[in-house]
């Protein structure tokens, strides 16, 4: 048995009880598993590896997931699901890494996948976290009981934004020591749901309640961290804190806006205009967004400089557009 075929079993044993069975494990390029989704079961052909060193002078800042040598195509097996998926073992815990294969389907190059370290190293501690490679393709790196939620929202062909699962992740308990009690567990779910209606409060009363991109109120805005709050070291002031309508705040997460740290000047994603023909909304959302950001009138409870150089030097791949 292969070094690969092994690492698709181990890669189900990881996923829990339940969620992964291995099916044949072939020479993990790929190997067939299904994968338990709710009532549903999905076939995947996993093509599996080592993430290891990237061994081009950038091993501080790098990490590499390569195919087998010898021209091996990516396959789906017959109309599986085919996905790639690197095991990277440094860390404090294990983290999966995976891409969408069907892009890539019937390629015979060698295809090396590079990944941030920070990524890997943000999975571990976060539960979940994401970049787009040189390529654009969307890299999600998390723990591995996480892999049929991933699989799951690959299928739905659905997006959701890395802040988002890593705050459910954070109040399931998965980041959590293993002895900590379901009463503790429920507790600081509790908390963190607190924690964020304090913070969009304050944030909120700083704004007067407008959003600060498009001037939107009727009891429709929230208050949004600037470097996020799943994000170490993340604080819930005011400083920290814009307040966002909905739209504006769902294109905040998703990285379509950049707000210059000096000058506050506001820059929309190259998407955003290309698609601003689409339909009226669109237009409306693109012409109603403020060229600077609206600040509160309180010195002290106005955006520092540092949160967004924070924001963007955490996922720094995401807004090389920006500036």
């Amino acid at each position: 048995m292969s070094r690969r075929s092994n690492l698709v079993n181990r890669i189900a044993e990881m996923a829990g009880p339940g969620a992964v069975s291995v099916r044949d494990s072939r020479d993990g390029w790929p190997g067939l598993v299904d994968v338990q989704l709710g009532t549903a079961v999905l076939r995947v052909a996993l093509h599996v590896g080592p993430i290891g060193l990237s061994h081009r002078n950038r091993d501080t800042v790098e990490r590499r997931f390569q195919n087998p040598a010898g021209g091996k195509p990516v396959t789906d097996l017959g109309g599986s699901l085919p996905v790639l998926l690197g095991l990277w073992e440094e860390g404090t815990r294990p983290v999966f890494a995976v891409l969408d294969a069907r892009p890539r389907l019937g390629r015979t190059t060698r295809q090396s996948l590079f990944i941030p370290l920070w990524q890997l190293e943000e999975a571990a501690r976060t539960g979940w976290a994401e970049h787009h490679n040189a390529n654009g393709e969307l890299v999600l790196a998390f723990h591995p009981v996480l892999l049929p939620s991933y699989l799951e929202i690959l299928r739905a062909d659905a997006y959701i934004p890395a802040e988002q699962i890593s705050a459910a992740v954070d109040a399931a308990g998965l980041n959590t020591p293993v002895d900590e009690s379901l009463e503790q567990r429920a507790r600081r779910a509790a908390t963190h749901l607190v924690r964020n209606a304090a913070f969009s409060r304050r944030v909120l009363s700083a704004y007067n309640g407008l959003c600060a991109l498009c001037g939107l109120n009727f009891g429709l805005v929230q208050g949004a961290h600037i470097y996020p709050a799943h994000a170490l070291g993340s604080p819930d002031t005011t400083a920290n804190g814009i307040a966002l309508c909905g739209n504006h705040h769902a294109a905040f997460d998703r990285h379509l806006i950049w707000i210059d740290p000096g000058t506050r000047r506001v820059v929309l994603h190259p998407e955003l205009h290309a698609r601003r023909a689409v339909s009226i909304g669109s237009a409306q959302f693109v012409d109603s967004t403020f060229s600077t950001l609206a600040e509160p009138n309180l010195r002290e409870d106005r955006p520092r400089s540092e949160m967004f150089v924070r924001r963007y030097g955490l996922h720094p791949d995401k807004y090389n557009w920006g500036n």
